[in-house]
């Protein structure tokens, strides 16, 4: 974050150049669960909640409910906000 201490961001910057993901403490996108990452990048491929679903062997409504948690985490309202957030915040490739 801007606020953080300048130690803190040159660290940031050196481990991104180093090819890390860097989150800022206390950052919900760390919480993220493996299935919730499978759902955003399938989300990014441009798959309906039904092709997800098939994909990932759950409900409709359990990739609904991740799409949810995820728009909640990263604090975005859209499916086209949810993206460009998850690929500032290198969760997923552009």
């Amino acid at each position: 974050l801007k606020s953080a201490p300048p130690e803190a961001l040159c660290d940031g910057i050196r481990a991104i150049l180093a090819g890390e993901t860097v989150f800022p403490e206390g950052s919900e996108a760390l919480s993220l669960s493996p299935r919730e990452i499978q759902t955003l990048e399938a989300i990014a491929a441009g798959k309906t909640n039904a092709a997800i679903a098939e994909a990932l062997s759950i409900s409709i409504k359990t990739v609904d409910s991740h799409r949810t948690s995820l728009m909640r985490k990263l604090g975005v309202h859209s499916t086209a906000s949810l993206i460009v957030c998850a690929v500032r915040e290198g969760l997923i490739d552009p």
